[in-house]
């Protein structure tokens, strides 16, 4: 009958579709797909990448920095790790992405040793960074020391404003230095068709003027663009990045002397790294025989230490150097808001700049 046609029909079907429920599935779904993506963009096998992550060397990698970014956090758990290899006499019973990443299970710390690569592989261009947006600071601040132009500016602002508040006594009767945060309110200041700004750009600023003064504060609106608070965080995630690699290191060195995917499981459910025998599988170590795997573990050993030992120095080098130049960045606002003569409330960096750099830009608008 038909029935028994679509019904025989049915069961050929099922029995010919592979049922996901004949696969062990340790990862959810989810996160399975989320690991299969990244590492499918790798260019380099999972078995390489694997190796890589085991002997850390970062200067042989294979890897691009935006691989690398992608894959942090997806790394397997240690929970993860002891499930995947409790089926690795028997991976077909895994399914394809559980298979894949059995020699990053086969690591008890990839994670970890994935964030110091990403700190190995990053720390350079962040360094250079952050000294190219703290030297600017720096700069920008010695700049408006220094600009002659700037302050015969700001004497006669100074002597305009004191005119305007005071009349013509206003020399002996108003301020003797006119402040940063008052700039805005002067610039703003018009008393029929002409304002504070014209007078300046009359009497002083003409376009020659300006072009110098432009010249001698070239890195203040660059610097007043960029926010202290937003640099000062930056650096200490810096800071953070080099004292994680301090404190993981002895741990990796540690480890690198123990063999890979032996793993047992402590009181607290983390997996340990049993060291390997002094036997190369095949009895005892004979004095004729090629190196031996103890021989290769220690070289193994030798070589992490050595590799991050050298990034940690380069790493403590410019924390040192980011904050020395923090420092005299920091030292340098306070000395030239002070110098100025506007004490009461020392400013933001980038306030104090922008206020320096709207005030030249108002100039260059009014002279047109």
């Amino acid at each position: 009958s038909p029935r028994s046609v679509a019904t025989a029909s049915l069961r050929r079907r099922r029995f010919a579709m592979p049922r996901s429920e004949a696969f062990v599935q340790v990862l959810a779904a989810v996160r399975a797909q989320n690991l299969a993506i990244a590492l499918s963009r790798l260019r380099i096998s999972v078995q390489e990448f694997a190796e890589f992550l085991r002997t850390l060397d970062f200067e042989r990698s294979g890897l691009r920095v935006e691989d690398v970014e992608v894959l942090l956090g997806k790394m397997p758990t240690p929970e993860e790790a002891r499930r995947v290899l409790r089926h690795a006499s028997e991976q077909e019973k895994l399914r394809d992405i559980e298979q894949k990443i059995i020699p990053l299970c086969s690591l008890p710390d990839a994670e970890v040793r994935l964030r110091v690569a990403y700190v190995a592989m990053t720390h350079q261009s962040q360094y250079d960074r952050l000294v190219e947006r703290v030297s600017c600071w720096q700069a920008a601040v010695a700049e408006v020391t220094s600009s002659k132009r700037l302050h015969e500016l700001l004497r006669t602002a100074l002597k305009v404003a004191n005119y305007i508040n005071h009349g013509a006594g206003g020399a002996d009767a108003g301020a003797k230095a006119i402040s940063i945060k008052s700039l805005p309110p002067f610039a703003a200041y018009s008393c029929g068709r002409a304002s504070a700004m014209d007078y300046l750009c009359i009497t002083l600023c003409d376009g020659e003027f300006l072009l110098h003064l432009a010249s001698e504060l070239a890195s203040v609106p660059k610097a007043a663009r960029d926010s202290s608070k937003a640099l000062r965080e930056d650096i200490l995630g810096f800071v953070w990045s080099a004292t994680f690699v301090q404190a993981q290191a002895p741990g990796l060195v540690a480890r690198a002397a123990m063999r890979s995917g032996d793993h047992e499981e402590a009181d607290d459910g983390e997996p340990i790294a049993r060291p390997r025998a002094a036997t190369c599988g095949h009895g005892p170590r004979r004095a004729n025989s090629p190196r031996s795997a103890v021989d290769d573990i220690e070289g193994l050993s030798s070589s992490v230490e050595e590799r991050l030992g050298r990034l940690l120095e380069g790493l403590l080098r410019e924390q040192q150097e980011l904050g020395r130049r923090l420092e005299a960045a920091e030292s340098a606002t306070v000395l030239t808001q002070r110098f100025l003569g506007d004490p009461s409330r020392l400013l933001a960096p980038e306030e104090f700049l922008g206020y320096v750099s709207d005030f030249v830009a108002g100039l260059g608008q009014a002279s047109l």
